[in-house]
């Protein structure tokens, strides 16, 4: 009896665990989506609105912060591509996720 009741509690417990990170994950890959029809969007027109802007950048998680400010600068007028933040080499789960 004992025994059935700890393989429910872990069960519980795995289950939880993964539909928490099914979630989680549907919500970086989700911004992923948005932060590349964004680029396709203004990738040529260097044109996108204040609010397009502050759209893009709004609910970003933080493993994605980096890749998103990135994007946000190529398709920005006036952007700081220049700078040495930008031309320095990014980590490599950054350079995946651009």
């Amino acid at each position: 009896m004992a025994h059935q009741i700890n393989m429910r509690k872990l069960t519980a417990t795995l289950l939880g665990l993964c539909l928490t990170l099914f979630i989680f994950g549907q919500t970086t890959n989700q911004k992923i989506v948005d932060i590349g029809k964004a680029y396709k969007d203004f990738m040529f027109r260097n044109d996108p609105t204040k609010d397009d802007l502050k759209e893009i950048k709004s609910n970003v998680p933080n493993p994605l912060k980096t890749p998103v400010e990135f994007i946000v600068q190529t398709i920005a007028r006036g952007n700081k591509l220049l700078t040495q933040e930008y031309l320095s080499r990014p980590d490599d789960q950054t350079l995946k996720q651009i």
